[in-house]
């Protein structure tokens, strides 16, 4: 006597087919973050950088003001290339480049981007030269695949906070995970002569 096995082909299709899908989707979340955090960690050397590009009184009174400092407008820069979430068919880039145009997804930008400063480290003169800058850059990274990117916010949730990793931002779709990169670096020449640029 013959067992017909006709669809038995479908059913393992039908059966695995969702799970192979769930560890695409993961392996593909998974990259993202991993491209997010070297975005981040160069974010932190471009901020490093700009801090010898102008006058520390420069960066501490555009904090004081409530300005963007050239080392915060530095980590925008380079993480507004990343970021991609809320992009509006009527919202005005932050960023452009010149003869290119705008960066897409620069206008939110600003809400997921925070740098600490650190002028000086050791006692040393935060201005002279050979003295230690460390820039930490906090990154929002979205996570925007589907399902996945919901049970990653999940497991990363932060109990005691409510607007921490895993939680969604007011206006926004997409559950985020903070990324933090820190860079120190040594100041190869002195500030202090540079002179005032006037950043808004």
């Amino acid at each position: 006597m013959t067992v017909r096995r006709t669809g038995s082909m479908l059913m393992e299709f039908v059966i695995t087919m969702p799970i192979l899908l769930l560890l695409i989707m993961f392996v593909i979340q998974l990259a993202y973050l991993y491209l997010a955090r070297e975005c981040t960690a160069y974010a932190a050397f471009c901020a490093t950088r700009a801090l010898w590009s102008a006058n520390l009184a420069e960066h501490q009174a555009t904090e004081l003001i409530g300005g963007t400092s050239p080392s915060r407008t530095a980590a925008e820069r380079a993480l507004s290339w990343f970021h991609a979430t809320g992009l509006k068919a009527d919202a005005k880039p932050k960023y452009s480049v010149p003869g290119w145009g705008g960066i897409p997804g620069s206008d939110t930008i600003e809400d997921h981007v925070t740098v600490d400063l650190d002028y000086a480290l050791e006692g040393i003169d935060a201005v002279g030269k050979g003295s230690l800058s460390r820039v930490t850059v906090n990154y929002d990274c979205p996570l925007m695949i589907p399902i996945v990117g919901e049970i990653m916010a999940l497991a990363l949730k932060d109990e005691k906070s409510e607007k921490g990793s895993g939680t969604v931002k007011d206006g926004e779709k997409y559950p985020f995970v903070t990324l933090r990169e820190t860079c120190v670096l040594r100041r190869p020449y002195s500030t202090q002569c540079l002179p005032l640029k006037g950043y808004k």
